[in-house]
Parts: structure tokens; sequence; C-alpha cells
């Protein structure tokens, strides 16, 4: 019985532990501007880097490369609602169909130096750190 207890009582630190690393409701957009970085190994890629620098002006720039070659430079605005961040396009070296000079991501989470956004549209989830 005290094995039980004790397994409970660890179960509700656990979970009230997670509830606490979870982002608020609301985000105060200034906690955005930085310069973010994010990397991954990609299958039949290899590795790919979006580095992006978000401002307090409600702009950003930013870059994705592949195996260290820029394959494309892009900026524009963004706005917050909540937890989700708009990105609207308003420069790219890619040519851009109109659904995609927008898009929506939730921030998950955003706790000292890390962010990470969900992607609907995608499917996705992408974790970025702060540069500096």
């Amino acid at each position: 019985m005290r094995y039980l207890t004790g397994l409970i009582t660890l179960l509700q630190i656990v979970l009230l532990c997670s509830a606490c690393a979870t982002s608020p409701d609301r985000i105060a957009p200034e906690t955005l501007a930085g310069d973010w970085v994010a990397s991954e190994q990609q299958p039949g890629q290899g590795q790919v880097d979006t580095y992006m620098q978000i401002r307090r002006d409600g702009t950003f720039d930013g870059s994705l490369q592949i195996n260290a070659k820029t394959v494309w430079t892009f900026g524009g605005r963004w706005t917050l609602a909540g937890k989700d961040i708009t990105w609207e396009y308003t420069r790219s070296s890619l040519v851009l169909l109109d659904e995609d000079r927008a898009e929506v991501d939730t921030i998950l989470q955003l706790q000292g130096n890390e962010l990470q956004l969900s992607s609907a549209r995608h499917g996705t989830v992408r974790t970025l750190q702060r540069a500096r």
C-alpha cells in the first residue's frame, strides 16, 4: 500500500511539473524578439538549418540552409494572438503560391532559450534555440 501511495504522489508531482513547463495562454511579444536557429538531420536531404531574426517591430528575416548551402531567404511581418503566431511573407527568394504567403504556427512552449512551434498546416513541430 505504501508503494502505491508513493507512486501516486510521484505521478502527481510529474503531472504538476509538466503543467509548469507549458507556456501560458498569452505570450508577451517582446519575449520572441531575437535570433533563433533550428538544426536537424533530414533523411534524404542531410543537415537542414533554419535561421530567423524576429524583431520587436513585428518584422522577421530568415534563411534555410541544406548542407551549409542557402536554398531560401525570406522575410516579412509577424503578429501574435494568444499562442498563435502568424507569419506573413513579404519577401522570398523562392516563388510562393498565394496560400503560402502566410502561415500560422502555435507556440507550444517558450521557455528559456527554447521556442517550440507547431504547424497544423504542415503537421510538424519545430524547436528553435535562441542564438543570442
